[in-house]
């Protein structure tokens, strides 16, 4: 919701805009026609300015409101039909079932609207194309004035719209003409055109997990032949057939501006500002300390940016760390196990083994601590996932189908070491991804599927 209102408010001043020139073109138009002696019924009047107020948003709204690319010459473009829903179907965002949901019932209007005047005449249909032919010059103007993404997504999800409001016009046609049949099909027609994103949102309600840390899917495939080292080898045939994975309680608003309150008042100042999202919020003190609370999980982030101005402090022991986090309020769980990450990062670790598991990493610096980043869940088991074979990671790795990048996909590829790795995804499942080492040092992560 917040996400919605969010883009409303941005686009009122241009529908306001949109609303004024509509305006004026309705009177403008119907002062020619009175002068040449036509005048139009009330019911064309009002069609008149609802289709010049409607004409007039379709453009604020596709084109004067993007907010540009800094590229040379077009703009960006993607041809990759059907990512969204791939994207929708896999983890559920606000972001992008409103993103598809509204490019669909922007155009719904201009298939209604079009298809009206057309009444009985066998040439309705001709409102289809024309209404493809506007979406086509929409992406087109915005790929060449870079004032959007011309996106074969938004062409289709268009189409639809176009599609779904010239249902509804024949709907209305007939049950007016008191055709029963005619009507239940344009009625199914519309309802089919809307439903794209309803199904992709079931997809992902439907799955335990969404979209870890480690996004996997849409790389390169390795296409140069896969080895196991006999360490690799031996962990992927001796591990257990499955693992556990969990779900986490979560966070809310309040528990956020508590937290906030509570980091603050350890330094004497308080809040300053906070900005809301969807899945988290960002609060300010008056000074240089900023509280990220993210509400899956829950996962928080502390930092105090005044300490930027000294150097990494590199070498310090779990004591120190430990007393730092305390200054900051946090207690960091007994049996984590602690790693030093390089210019002054330190992360300690938490098997899930009982009811807590996650990490606390720490950037620290002569001046004291830069960010502590807060990850660890109360969790409670709801399923198992499924280990992988050998022959299950060539196939993955193949497909193109994990986490992380290879800088030559085509060359030979040695997998030295294999080891279980424990992520929270956008659901809030803490649960396995199997990690795999490779001989140049980069590290791949491949989905474990529930068992």
């Amino acid at each position: 919701m917040q996400t919605f209102l969010s883009y409303m408010r941005s686009a009122l001043p241009l529908l306001v805009v949109a609303l004024v020139l509509g305006a004026a073109t309705y009177f403008v138009a119907t002062a020619v026609l009175k002068r040449r002696g036509r005048m139009l019924p009330a019911r064309w009047k009002l069609w008149l300015f609802v289709s010049s107020v409607y004409v007039f948003a379709l453009v604020m709204l596709l084109v004067v409101r993007g907010e540009g690319f800094s590229l040379d010459g077009y703009g960006w473009y993607s041809l990759d039909l059907f990512h969204e829903y791939r994207t929708l179907a896999r983890s559920f965002t606000a972001n992008a079932f409103i993103n598809i949901l509204m490019n669909i019932l922007i155009f719904l209007p201009f298939g209604f609207l079009f298809a009206l005047p057309f009444g009985e005449s066998k040439k309705r249909w001709l409102v289809i194309p024309l209404g493809v032919l506007a979406t086509m010059c929409v992406e087109l103007v915005q790929f060449v004035m870079r004032s959007g993404i011309a996106d074969v997504d938004d062409l289709f999800n268009n189409t639809l719209g176009v599609i779904c409001g010239y249902a509804l016009a024949r709907l209305c046609v007939n049950i007016r003409a008191r055709r029963a049949l005619t009507s239940v099909a344009c009625a199914i027609v519309a309802l089919a055109c809307i439903a794209p994103p309803f199904v992709a949102w079931g997809i992902s309600a439907a799955s335990p997990y969404g979209v870890s840390d480690y996004e996997t899917g849409g790389r390169a495939p390795l296409t140069g032949g896969i080895e196991f080292s006999a360490e690799a080898e031996e962990f992927l045939t001796s591990a257990p057939e499955t693992y556990s994975y969990y779900t986490t309680p979560g966070g809310t608003l309040a528990e956020a501006r508590e937290r906030a309150t509570e980091f603050f008042a350890l330094a004497g100042t308080s809040k300053d500002m906070e900005d809301l999202y969807d899945d988290s919020a960002y609060i300010r003190d008056e000074e240089s300390k900023l509280v990220v609370y993210r509400y899956t999980g829950p996962e928080i982030k502390l930092s105090d940016s005044a300490a930027l101005s000294s150097g990494p402090a590199p070498g310090l022991g779990e004591d120190e760390l430990r007393t730092l986090a305390a200054g900051w309020g946090v207690e960091i769980p007994e049996g984590a196990a602690l790693e030093e990450l390089g210019e002054g990062m330190y992360r300690f670790t938490l098997d899930p083994t009982g009811s807590l598991g996650g990490t606390v990493t720490m950037r620290v610096r002569e001046d004291g601590l830069e960010e502590l980043e807060w990850g660890v869940y109360e969790l409670t088991e709801a399923g198992r996932s499924a280990h992988l074979t050998a022959a299950e990671c060539v196939a993955a790795l193949e497909r193109g189908d994990y986490a992380g990048w290879i800088e030559e996909p085509s060359a030979p590829l040695t997998v030295v070491s294999a080891e279980i790795e424990y992520a929270l995804d956008s659901k809030g499942v803490y649960r396995p991804m199997l990690r795999l080492d490779t001989q140049s040092g980069d590290s791949l992560y491949l989905d474990m599927p529930p068992a």
